[in-house]
C-alpha cells in the first residue's frame, strides 16, 4: 500500500462520495475499487466495507471511519514489513524456507517441514520458492 497523507485519503474519500452526503455506501466503495482497477470479489468488498464501517454497523462509512481504517491498515503493513525484515536474515528481500519457518515459529507454535512447505506454496504467488514482502502481505490479508 503506497504511503499517502491524511489529506490524500480525505480527498479520495470526498471523490468517492458521489452523492456528497458525507458517507460512503457499499456502491460508492465498489465504484472506488473499480476506478482503482482493483479486483475484489463481492465477498471481499463486503468484508472491507464492514471493516471500515466499524462496530456501529450503520451501513455507511464516515470520513473518520475511513481514515481510521486506513491508519490501521498502514500500521499493519509497517508491522509486517518490520517482521519480514527481522526474519530476512540474509537481507535477500525474500524469506526462504528456513527464514519462513523461524517467522512462523516465533508465534510459539511448532511447524513441520510439510506445514511450512504448504504455507509457502500457498503464499508464493510467482512460484519461485521464496516469499517476498508483497506475497507475505497478500497472504495475510
Amino acid at each position: 500500500m503506497p504511503r499517502a497523507s491524511r489529506r490524500d485519503w480525505e480527498s479520495l474519500f470526498r471523490s468517492a462520495d458521489r452523492d456528497g452526503n458525507g458517507y460512503l455506501d457499499i456502491n460508492e466503495l465498489r465504484a472506488l475499487f473499480r476506478k482503482a482497477n482493483s479486483r475484489v470479489t463481492e465477498s471481499q468488498l463486503i468484508d472491507i466495507f464492514e471493516y471500515f464501517d466499524g462496530p456501529n454497523g450503520d451501513r455507511r462509512i464516515t470520513m473518520k471511519e475511513f481514515t481510521t481504517g486506513i491508519k490501521k491498515i498502514e500500521q499493519f503493513h509497517r508491522d509486517v514489513e518490520s517482521l519480514f525484515k527481522k526474519f530476512d536474515r540474509d537481507r535477500s528481500g525474500f524469506l526462504d524456507r528456513n527464514e519462513m519457518k523461524r517467522l512462523l515459529e516465533s508465534s510459539g507454535q511448532r511447524f513441520t517441514h510439510q506445514e511450512v512447505n504448504e504455507i509457502i506454496r500457498q503464499a508464493d504467488a510467482n512460484g519461485d520458492g521464496h516469499i517476498s514482502l508483497d506475497e507475505l502481505l497478500n497472504a495475510l490479508t
